[in-house]
Protein backbone atom coordinates (compact mmCIF):
# COMPACT_ATOMS: atom_id res chain seq x y z
CA UNK A 1 0.00 0.00 0.00
CA UNK A 2 1.60 3.22 -0.93
CA UNK A 3 1.45 6.03 0.97
CA UNK A 4 -0.41 9.31 -0.89
CA UNK A 5 0.59 12.91 0.28
CA UNK A 6 -0.84 16.32 -0.74
CA UNK A 7 1.27 19.31 0.26
CA UNK A 8 -1.04 22.28 1.01
CA UNK A 9 -0.69 25.61 2.12
CA UNK A 10 -2.36 28.31 3.57
CA UNK A 11 -4.88 30.36 1.24
CA UNK A 12 -6.92 33.62 1.64
CA UNK A 13 -9.66 32.22 -0.46
CA UNK A 14 -11.18 28.73 0.87
CA UNK A 15 -13.53 28.56 -2.21
CA UNK A 16 -10.45 28.90 -4.89
CA UNK A 17 -8.86 25.74 -2.70
CA UNK A 18 -12.20 23.68 -3.00
CA UNK A 19 -12.94 24.28 -6.65
CA UNK A 20 -9.19 23.56 -7.35
CA UNK A 21 -8.06 20.68 -5.59
CA UNK A 22 -4.87 22.01 -6.19
CA UNK A 23 -1.61 22.50 -3.33
CA UNK A 24 -0.65 26.17 -3.51
CA UNK A 25 3.11 27.37 -2.52
CA UNK A 26 2.70 30.34 -1.15
CA UNK A 27 5.87 31.78 1.06
CA UNK A 28 3.86 33.97 3.09
CA UNK A 29 2.15 31.24 4.72
CA UNK A 30 3.60 28.86 7.13
CA UNK A 31 3.71 25.06 5.35
CA UNK A 32 1.04 22.57 5.92
CA UNK A 33 1.90 19.20 5.05
CA UNK A 34 -0.52 16.14 4.67
CA UNK A 35 -0.16 13.09 4.08
CA UNK A 36 -2.77 10.58 3.55
CA UNK A 37 -1.63 7.06 5.05
CA UNK A 38 -5.22 5.31 4.72
CA UNK A 39 -7.01 5.03 2.48
CA UNK A 40 -5.29 4.74 -0.77
CA UNK A 41 -5.94 6.93 -3.79
CA UNK A 42 -9.00 5.84 -5.62
CA UNK A 43 -10.00 3.21 -3.24
CA UNK A 44 -13.03 1.17 -4.26
CA UNK A 45 -16.20 1.03 -1.10
CA UNK A 46 -19.75 0.03 -1.53
CA UNK A 47 -21.79 2.57 0.43
CA UNK A 48 -23.24 2.06 3.11
CA UNK A 49 -19.33 1.71 4.51
CA UNK A 50 -17.21 2.83 7.25
CA UNK A 51 -14.41 4.27 5.95
CA UNK A 52 -11.09 3.58 8.21
CA UNK A 53 -8.93 7.63 7.49
CA UNK A 54 -5.70 7.49 9.26
CA UNK A 55 -3.15 10.73 8.16
CA UNK A 56 0.12 12.75 9.26
CA UNK A 57 -0.55 16.25 9.59
CA UNK A 58 2.16 19.04 10.62
CA UNK A 59 2.55 22.86 10.37
CA UNK A 60 4.64 25.61 10.84
CA UNK A 61 2.14 27.01 13.38
CA UNK A 62 0.14 25.36 15.96
CA UNK A 63 -2.83 23.75 14.57
CA UNK A 64 -6.36 25.10 15.59
CA UNK A 65 -8.51 22.26 14.29
CA UNK A 66 -8.97 19.53 11.73
CA UNK A 67 -11.98 18.79 9.95
CA UNK A 68 -12.67 15.47 7.91
CA UNK A 69 -15.92 14.57 5.52
CA UNK A 70 -16.54 13.37 2.49
CA UNK A 71 -18.04 15.41 -0.40
CA UNK A 72 -18.94 15.44 -3.64
CA UNK A 73 -18.21 17.01 -7.08
CA UNK A 74 -20.92 19.88 -6.11
CA UNK A 75 -18.84 20.35 -2.19
CA UNK A 76 -22.03 18.44 -0.58
CA UNK A 77 -20.67 16.16 2.04
CA UNK A 78 -22.15 13.53 3.04
CA UNK A 79 -20.65 12.39 5.80
CA UNK A 80 -20.97 14.06 9.16
CA UNK A 81 -18.30 16.32 9.51
CA UNK A 82 -15.70 15.01 12.43
CA UNK A 83 -13.39 17.60 14.48
CA UNK A 84 -10.09 17.26 15.91
CA UNK A 85 -8.13 20.25 18.21
CA UNK A 86 -4.86 19.67 18.27
CA UNK A 87 -3.51 22.92 19.27
CA UNK A 88 0.09 21.45 18.66
CA UNK A 89 1.93 21.42 15.16
CA UNK A 90 1.93 17.95 14.47
CA UNK A 91 -0.68 15.55 14.66
CA UNK A 92 -1.32 11.40 13.54
CA UNK A 93 -5.13 10.90 13.51
CA UNK A 94 -6.78 7.53 13.03
CA UNK A 95 -11.01 8.16 12.63
CA UNK A 96 -13.85 6.68 11.03
CA UNK A 97 -16.32 8.29 8.45
CA UNK A 98 -19.50 6.71 8.28
CA UNK A 99 -21.22 7.07 4.78
CA UNK A 100 -25.00 5.51 4.88
CA UNK A 101 -26.36 6.53 1.38
CA UNK A 102 -25.12 8.19 -1.87
CA UNK A 103 -27.16 11.08 -3.12
CA UNK A 104 -29.50 10.23 -5.49
CA UNK A 105 -28.25 12.15 -8.60
CA UNK A 106 -24.87 10.45 -7.59
CA UNK A 107 -22.62 13.34 -8.71
CA UNK A 108 -19.68 11.64 -8.34
CA UNK A 109 -16.49 11.88 -8.01
CA UNK A 110 -16.01 11.91 -4.07
CA UNK A 111 -13.41 13.34 -2.09
CA UNK A 112 -12.19 12.58 1.20
CA UNK A 113 -11.82 16.46 2.08
CA UNK A 114 -9.00 17.39 5.00
CA UNK A 115 -9.34 20.83 6.40
CA UNK A 116 -6.56 22.22 8.34
CA UNK A 117 -6.91 26.15 10.35
CA UNK A 118 -4.29 27.51 12.26
CA UNK A 119 -6.66 30.32 13.28
CA UNK A 120 -5.47 32.76 10.57
CA UNK A 121 -4.97 30.76 7.32
CA UNK A 122 -6.89 27.69 6.28
CA UNK A 123 -5.20 25.02 4.00
CA UNK A 124 -6.87 21.48 2.35
CA UNK A 125 -6.22 18.18 1.35
CA UNK A 126 -7.99 16.11 -0.89
CA UNK A 127 -7.92 12.66 -1.31
CA UNK A 128 -10.23 10.61 -4.07
CA UNK A 129 -12.01 7.91 -3.90
CA UNK A 130 -14.70 5.65 -5.51
CA UNK A 131 -17.94 4.75 -3.91
CA UNK A 132 -21.14 3.04 -5.60
CA UNK A 133 -24.17 1.62 -4.25
CA UNK A 134 -23.88 -1.92 -2.59
CA UNK A 135 -26.29 -4.69 -4.04
CA UNK A 136 -29.99 -4.77 -1.98
CA UNK A 137 -31.35 -8.32 -1.40
CA UNK A 138 -34.75 -9.60 -0.19
CA UNK A 139 -34.73 -10.06 3.37
CA UNK A 140 -38.21 -10.76 4.77
CA UNK A 141 -41.80 -8.90 4.98
CA UNK A 142 -43.53 -6.88 7.70
CA UNK A 143 -46.91 -7.98 8.35
CA UNK A 144 -49.48 -5.04 9.98
CA UNK A 145 -52.23 -6.20 11.84
CA UNK A 146 -55.07 -4.22 13.90
CA UNK A 147 -55.61 -6.65 17.30
CA UNK A 148 -57.47 -3.67 18.99
CA UNK A 149 -59.26 -0.38 17.47
CA UNK A 150 -56.07 1.57 18.66
CA UNK A 151 -53.11 -0.85 18.63
CA UNK A 152 -51.69 -1.77 15.71
CA UNK A 153 -49.02 -4.90 15.68
CA UNK A 154 -45.84 -5.58 13.84
CA UNK A 155 -45.33 -9.06 12.57
CA UNK A 156 -41.34 -9.46 11.36
CA UNK A 157 -40.95 -12.25 8.96
CA UNK A 158 -37.88 -13.73 7.28
CA UNK A 159 -36.88 -14.78 3.95
CA UNK A 160 -38.23 -17.99 4.49
CA UNK A 161 -41.93 -16.30 5.83
CA UNK A 162 -41.40 -17.52 8.85
CA UNK A 163 -42.73 -15.56 11.81
CA UNK A 164 -39.46 -14.17 14.15
CA UNK A 165 -40.96 -11.26 16.17
CA UNK A 166 -43.65 -9.40 16.23
CA UNK A 167 -43.84 -5.47 18.31
CA UNK A 168 -47.16 -3.38 19.05
CA UNK A 169 -47.74 0.36 18.31
CA UNK A 170 -50.48 3.12 18.96
CA UNK A 171 -52.44 3.61 16.28
CA UNK A 172 -54.72 2.42 13.32
CA UNK A 173 -52.05 1.20 10.64
CA UNK A 174 -52.66 3.39 6.56
CA UNK A 175 -49.32 2.60 5.19
CA UNK A 176 -45.11 2.08 5.86
CA UNK A 177 -42.01 1.93 3.92
CA UNK A 178 -38.86 0.46 4.68
CA UNK A 179 -35.37 1.69 3.89
CA UNK A 180 -32.12 -0.53 3.91
CA UNK A 181 -29.92 2.29 3.41
CA UNK A 182 -30.44 4.45 6.69
CA UNK A 183 -31.95 0.72 8.37
CA UNK A 184 -35.47 2.74 9.08
CA UNK A 185 -38.91 1.98 9.02
CA UNK A 186 -41.41 4.39 8.77
CA UNK A 187 -45.11 3.83 9.91
CA UNK A 188 -48.05 5.71 9.40
CA UNK A 189 -50.95 5.90 11.30
CA UNK A 190 -54.15 7.53 12.20
CA UNK A 191 -56.36 8.23 15.89
CA UNK A 192 -53.77 9.81 16.03
CA UNK A 193 -52.32 11.22 12.85
CA UNK A 194 -48.46 9.86 13.70
CA UNK A 195 -45.69 8.71 11.45
CA UNK A 196 -43.11 6.86 13.68
CA UNK A 197 -39.44 5.89 12.14
CA UNK A 198 -38.44 3.24 14.12
CA UNK A 199 -34.68 1.68 13.45
CA UNK A 200 -35.84 -1.44 11.30
CA UNK A 201 -33.16 -3.29 12.75
CA UNK A 202 -34.10 -3.08 16.61
CA UNK A 203 -37.68 -1.26 16.53
CA UNK A 204 -36.10 1.37 18.60
CA UNK A 205 -37.67 4.95 17.91
CA UNK A 206 -35.76 7.01 16.49
CA UNK A 207 -38.22 9.99 16.23
CA UNK A 208 -41.73 10.71 15.99
CA UNK A 209 -44.37 13.45 14.79
CA UNK A 210 -47.74 13.82 15.61
CA UNK A 211 -50.03 15.71 12.89
CA UNK A 212 -51.19 18.84 14.00
CA UNK A 213 -54.53 20.67 15.40
CA UNK A 214 -57.01 21.31 14.43
CA UNK A 215 -57.60 18.60 11.89
CA UNK A 216 -54.09 16.08 13.31
CA UNK A 217 -54.19 13.71 10.48
CA UNK A 218 -52.09 11.99 8.17
CA UNK A 219 -52.42 11.14 4.81
CA UNK A 220 -50.26 8.88 2.08
CA UNK A 221 -46.70 8.78 2.67
CA UNK A 222 -44.14 9.19 -0.03
CA UNK A 223 -40.12 8.69 1.02
CA UNK A 224 -37.83 9.42 -1.58
CA UNK A 225 -33.58 9.65 0.21
CA UNK A 226 -33.66 12.80 1.31
CA UNK A 227 -37.55 13.82 1.54
CA UNK A 228 -40.38 12.21 3.34
CA UNK A 229 -43.79 13.45 1.98
CA UNK A 230 -47.32 13.53 3.46
CA UNK A 231 -50.58 14.62 2.95
CA UNK A 232 -52.26 16.45 6.32
CA UNK A 233 -55.38 17.17 7.29
CA UNK A 234 -54.91 20.57 7.37
CA UNK A 235 -54.80 20.95 3.43
CA UNK A 236 -50.99 20.75 3.07
CA UNK A 237 -48.16 18.35 1.82
CA UNK A 238 -45.16 18.36 3.96
CA UNK A 239 -42.13 17.34 3.78
CA UNK A 240 -39.78 16.07 6.63
CA UNK A 241 -35.93 15.46 6.94
CA UNK A 242 -36.26 11.03 7.42
CA UNK A 243 -32.87 11.45 9.79
CA UNK A 244 -34.68 13.46 12.64
CA UNK A 245 -38.54 14.18 11.40
CA UNK A 246 -37.44 18.30 11.14
CA UNK A 247 -40.26 19.84 8.80
CA UNK A 248 -38.25 20.92 4.93
CA UNK A 249 -40.54 21.79 3.05
CA UNK A 250 -45.03 22.87 3.24
CA UNK A 251 -47.37 23.74 0.63
CA UNK A 252 -49.75 26.66 1.10
CA UNK A 253 -52.53 26.44 3.17
CA UNK A 254 -55.52 25.11 0.85
CA UNK A 255 -58.96 25.63 2.92
CA UNK A 256 -61.16 22.93 4.12
CA UNK A 257 -59.55 20.42 2.13
CA UNK A 258 -57.45 17.14 2.52
CA UNK A 259 -54.35 16.29 1.44
CA UNK A 260 -53.93 12.92 0.32
CA UNK A 261 -52.03 10.80 -1.99
CA UNK A 262 -48.85 12.07 -3.68
CA UNK A 263 -46.66 11.51 -6.96
CA UNK A 264 -43.26 13.41 -7.87
CA UNK A 265 -42.31 14.19 -11.59
CA UNK A 266 -39.26 16.09 -12.31
CA UNK A 267 -39.10 19.08 -9.70
CA UNK A 268 -42.46 18.76 -9.12
CA UNK A 269 -45.06 17.13 -6.47
CA UNK A 270 -48.30 16.12 -7.45
CA UNK A 271 -50.71 15.74 -4.44
CA UNK A 272 -54.83 14.73 -4.56
CA UNK A 273 -56.72 16.82 -2.48
CA UNK A 274 -60.31 16.14 -1.46
CA UNK A 275 -62.36 19.22 -0.41
CA UNK A 276 -63.99 19.01 3.07
CA UNK A 277 -67.28 21.15 1.58
CA UNK A 278 -68.87 18.07 -0.98
CA UNK A 279 -66.03 16.16 -1.36
CA UNK A 280 -64.69 17.23 -4.85
CA UNK A 281 -61.26 16.30 -5.88
CA UNK A 282 -58.49 18.42 -7.56
CA UNK A 283 -54.71 17.87 -8.13
CA UNK A 284 -52.57 20.55 -7.29
CA UNK A 285 -48.54 20.53 -8.27
CA UNK A 286 -45.96 22.15 -6.24
CA UNK A 287 -42.47 23.09 -6.95
CA UNK A 288 -40.28 20.05 -4.68
CA UNK A 289 -38.00 22.02 -3.44
CA UNK A 290 -39.76 24.99 -1.87
CA UNK A 291 -43.41 24.37 -1.63
CA UNK A 292 -44.50 26.82 -4.10
CA UNK A 293 -48.31 26.20 -5.93
CA UNK A 294 -47.55 25.86 -9.40
CA UNK A 295 -51.50 24.85 -10.66
CA UNK A 296 -54.43 23.00 -10.03
CA UNK A 297 -56.02 20.36 -11.84
CA UNK A 298 -59.67 19.24 -11.33
CA UNK A 299 -60.73 15.87 -11.57
CA UNK A 300 -64.04 13.87 -10.59
CA UNK A 301 -62.54 11.34 -8.20
CA UNK A 302 -59.62 10.45 -5.81
CA UNK A 303 -56.52 9.09 -6.89
CA UNK A 304 -55.01 5.87 -6.06
CA UNK A 305 -51.83 5.85 -7.02
CA UNK A 306 -49.41 8.69 -9.12
CA UNK A 307 -46.11 7.23 -11.00
CA UNK A 308 -44.06 9.17 -12.58
CA UNK A 309 -42.77 8.87 -16.79
CA UNK A 310 -39.84 8.70 -17.46
CA UNK A 311 -37.93 10.86 -18.92
CA UNK A 312 -40.95 13.67 -19.29
CA UNK A 313 -42.61 15.52 -16.21
CA UNK A 314 -45.97 13.59 -16.10
CA UNK A 315 -47.83 11.22 -14.22
CA UNK A 316 -49.88 7.82 -14.59
CA UNK A 317 -52.79 8.08 -12.11
CA UNK A 318 -54.74 5.38 -10.95
CA UNK A 319 -58.12 6.76 -9.62
CA UNK A 320 -61.91 6.33 -9.12
CA UNK A 321 -65.01 7.90 -9.84
CA UNK A 322 -68.79 6.24 -9.53
CA UNK A 323 -67.60 2.70 -8.90
CA UNK A 324 -65.21 2.33 -11.97
CA UNK A 325 -61.61 2.77 -11.82
CA UNK A 326 -59.62 4.73 -14.69
CA UNK A 327 -55.67 5.08 -15.63
CA UNK A 328 -54.70 8.66 -17.29
CA UNK A 329 -51.85 10.21 -17.97
CA UNK A 330 -51.12 13.75 -16.69
CA UNK A 331 -49.42 16.14 -18.00
CA UNK A 332 -47.85 18.75 -15.87
CA UNK A 333 -47.19 21.41 -18.17
CA UNK A 334 -49.82 21.41 -20.16
CA UNK A 335 -52.46 20.52 -17.05
CA UNK A 336 -54.13 18.57 -18.89
CA UNK A 337 -55.31 14.56 -18.18
CA UNK A 338 -56.12 11.81 -20.83
CA UNK A 339 -58.24 8.88 -20.04
CA UNK A 340 -56.25 5.33 -21.52
CA UNK A 341 -58.11 2.96 -19.37
CA UNK A 342 -61.50 2.27 -17.93
CA UNK A 343 -62.47 -0.43 -15.51
CA UNK A 344 -65.79 -1.75 -14.71
CA UNK A 345 -64.80 -2.36 -10.95
CA UNK A 346 -62.89 0.21 -9.15
CA UNK A 347 -59.29 -0.10 -8.13
CA UNK A 348 -58.11 -0.71 -4.21
CA UNK A 349 -54.13 -0.96 -4.96
CA UNK A 350 -51.71 -0.91 -7.54
CA UNK A 351 -48.04 -1.32 -7.68
CA UNK A 352 -45.61 -1.38 -10.79
CA UNK A 353 -44.23 -3.82 -12.60
CA UNK A 354 -41.87 -2.03 -15.03
CA UNK A 355 -42.17 1.30 -17.04
CA UNK A 356 -45.34 -0.44 -18.92
CA UNK A 357 -46.93 -2.57 -16.77
CA UNK A 358 -48.84 -2.63 -13.51
CA UNK A 359 -50.54 -4.94 -11.24
CA UNK A 360 -53.89 -3.42 -10.05
CA UNK A 361 -56.31 -5.05 -7.65
CA UNK A 362 -60.02 -4.47 -7.99
CA UNK A 363 -60.46 -6.05 -4.02
CA UNK A 364 -61.05 -9.80 -4.88
CA UNK A 365 -59.10 -9.86 -8.52
CA UNK A 366 -55.86 -8.69 -10.19
CA UNK A 367 -54.64 -7.09 -13.30
CA UNK A 368 -52.65 -6.82 -15.32
CA UNK A 369 -52.72 -3.40 -16.64
CA UNK A 370 -50.15 -2.82 -20.28
CA UNK A 371 -49.62 1.29 -20.53
CA UNK A 372 -48.44 0.56 -23.98
CA UNK A 373 -51.70 -1.07 -25.34
CA UNK A 374 -53.85 0.04 -22.99
CA UNK A 375 -55.34 -3.14 -22.07
CA UNK A 376 -55.96 -5.00 -18.91
CA UNK A 377 -55.74 -8.55 -18.11
CA UNK A 378 -57.11 -10.70 -15.00
CA UNK A 379 -54.44 -12.99 -13.91
CA UNK A 380 -55.08 -14.31 -10.20
CA UNK A 381 -58.65 -14.25 -8.41
CA UNK A 382 -59.20 -15.16 -5.22
CA UNK A 383 -62.14 -16.40 -2.38
CA UNK A 384 -61.00 -13.23 -0.30
CA UNK A 385 -60.53 -9.93 -0.12
CA UNK A 386 -57.00 -7.96 -1.29
CA UNK A 387 -56.50 -5.43 1.43
CA UNK A 388 -52.54 -4.68 0.30
CA UNK A 389 -50.26 -5.86 -2.58
CA UNK A 390 -46.72 -5.94 -2.81
CA UNK A 391 -43.96 -6.81 -5.49
CA UNK A 392 -40.52 -8.39 -5.02
CA UNK A 393 -38.71 -8.41 -8.20
CA UNK A 394 -35.31 -10.51 -7.62
CA UNK A 395 -37.43 -13.42 -6.87
CA UNK A 396 -40.30 -12.58 -9.03
CA UNK A 397 -43.15 -12.75 -6.41
CA UNK A 398 -46.13 -10.55 -6.00
CA UNK A 399 -47.66 -10.90 -2.50
CA UNK A 400 -51.41 -10.60 -2.03
CA UNK A 401 -52.42 -10.02 1.60
CA UNK A 402 -56.25 -10.34 2.89
CA UNK A 403 -57.40 -9.92 6.55
CA UNK A 404 -56.56 -14.00 7.29
CA UNK A 405 -53.90 -14.75 4.90
CA UNK A 406 -51.09 -13.83 2.94
CA UNK A 407 -50.56 -15.26 -0.51
CA UNK A 408 -47.75 -15.76 -2.45
CA UNK A 409 -47.60 -15.91 -6.86
CA UNK A 410 -44.66 -16.37 -9.19
CA UNK A 411 -44.63 -13.41 -11.47
CA UNK A 412 -44.03 -15.37 -14.08
CA UNK A 413 -46.69 -17.72 -14.52
CA UNK A 414 -49.18 -16.57 -11.67
CA UNK A 415 -49.35 -19.72 -9.82
CA UNK A 416 -49.18 -19.84 -6.21
CA UNK A 417 -45.94 -20.30 -4.90
CA UNK A 418 -46.77 -20.11 -0.87
CA UNK A 419 -49.21 -18.86 1.44
CA UNK A 420 -48.80 -17.30 5.32
CA UNK A 421 -51.87 -17.65 7.58
CA UNK A 422 -53.50 -17.77 9.81
CA UNK A 423 -53.25 -14.21 10.02
CA UNK A 424 -55.39 -12.00 12.39
CA UNK A 425 -57.23 -8.41 11.11
CA UNK A 426 -54.16 -8.15 8.50
CA UNK A 427 -54.23 -4.81 6.86
CA UNK A 428 -50.69 -3.78 5.24
CA UNK A 429 -47.40 -5.84 3.84
CA UNK A 430 -44.00 -4.09 3.50
CA UNK A 431 -40.92 -5.89 1.96
CA UNK A 432 -37.33 -5.99 3.54
CA UNK A 433 -34.49 -5.65 1.74
CA UNK A 434 -30.88 -6.08 3.49
CA UNK A 435 -26.94 -4.98 1.94
CA UNK A 436 -25.21 -8.42 0.21
CA UNK A 437 -21.64 -7.59 1.65
CA UNK A 438 -19.89 -5.84 4.62
CA UNK A 439 -17.06 -2.80 3.43
CA UNK A 440 -13.58 -3.71 4.74
CA UNK A 441 -10.52 -1.71 5.61
CA UNK A 442 -9.08 -0.14 2.67
CA UNK A 443 -11.84 -0.39 0.14
CA UNK A 444 -11.49 -4.28 -0.52
CA UNK A 445 -15.02 -6.03 0.05
CA UNK A 446 -15.52 -9.30 1.28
Amino acid sequence: MGLSRCFAYGMVVMAIALSQYACTDTKEWPEVDIDFLRPTEHAYFKVPASIDVSLDISSGKAIQFVRINVHDSQHNSITEDTYFYPEEQQISIETELHIPKLPDSQPGPYHIHVLVDDGENSSHGILKIQLEDAELFYDGFYVFSQPEDNTMAVHVYSEESILTESQELAGKYLSSKHDAKSDQLMVLSEDPGKLYALRASDFNELWSRQADMPIPTYNGLLWTSETVYLGTGNGRLIGLDPGDGILKMSTPYLEDSTGLTMGISGNFIVGDFMSRKGGKHSWHTFYQGTGDRFQKHAVPGPAIAFFPIKNQEALIVFSNWEGRGNVSEYDIHTNTSGLIYQSDSSFTKTIQLDEEHFFVSTGYEVFLFDRSTGFAQEIIQLQKKIVDVALETDQNRLYLLSAESLFIYNVSNYQLVSNVEPLEQASGICLRYRYAIDTGKDGETD
